[in-house]
C-alpha cells in the first residue's frame, strides 16, 4: 500500500500533532516511553492512514490525552501495529481489547505492507508471552496471522 504526497502529509501532520501535544500535556505513555517516539507517532500515523484506506474504514485520528482505555486505531474495532522491520512481529498487549482485530503494517513512508490480521483472543492465545521495552507483550509472528484479503472481504461482506 503505497500513501499519496497529500495522504503522507496528513498523516505526518496527524503525528506530529499527537507527539506535540503528548510533550505538552506530560502524557504517560500506556506501554512506556518509546525509543524514537516522533518516528512512532508519525509512521504510525501514516501505517494508520494505510489501513483505513485500504480497509475503506474512517480513520481514527482524533488525538486523545487520557489513555486508560486504548483508543481505536480504524473504524470500530480495528488496532494497527506498524514496525519499521520487515520481518517484525505483531506485539498485543494483556490490556488490549480481545475483541479488537490488530494488524500488523511493516514498512516506511510512503510504501507500507499489510502483513495479516488476528483477533485479540487469539492472539493472545498463540502469542509468545514475554516482556519487551514496553512491559509484558504477546509476540505473533507475521507467518500466523491471517490473510489480509479475507478481513477485507469480510468487512465488505
Amino acid at each position: 500500500m503505497t500513501l499519496t504526497d497529500d495522504e503522507v502529509t496528513h498523516a505526518a501532520c496527524i503525528g506530529t500533532y499527537r507527539r506535540l501535544r503528548a510533550l505538552h500535556r506530560r502524557r504517560v505513555e500506556p506501554y512506556g516511553s518509546p525509543v524514537d517516539a516522533w518516528e512512532v507517532d508519525i509512521e504510525g500515523a501514516a501505517a494508520e492512514f494505510a489501513v483505513s484506506k485500504a480497509l475503506g474504514l474512517p480513520w481514527r485520528y482524533e488525538v486523545v490525552d487520557d489513555l486508560s482505555d486504548t483508543p481505536v486505531d480504524v473504524g470500530d474495532n480495528v488496532q494497527v501495529r506498524w514496525t519499521k522491520y520487515d520481518n517484525g512481529h505483531l506485539t498485543i498487549y494483556p490490556r488490549d481489547r480481545n475483541s479488537d482485530i490488530f494488524v500488523l503494517v511493516t514498512g516506511r513512508i510512503p510504501d507500507f505492507s499489510l502483513r495479516g490480521w488476528i483477533d485479540g483472543v487469539e492472539g493472545k492465545r498463540i502469542g509468545r508471552y514475554g516482556i519487551d521495552p514496553r512491559g509484558n507483550a504477546f509476540w505473533i509472528e507475521a507467518s500466523s496471522l491471517r490473510n489480509m484479503n479475507k478481513l477485507v472481504e469480510g468487512i465488505r461482506a
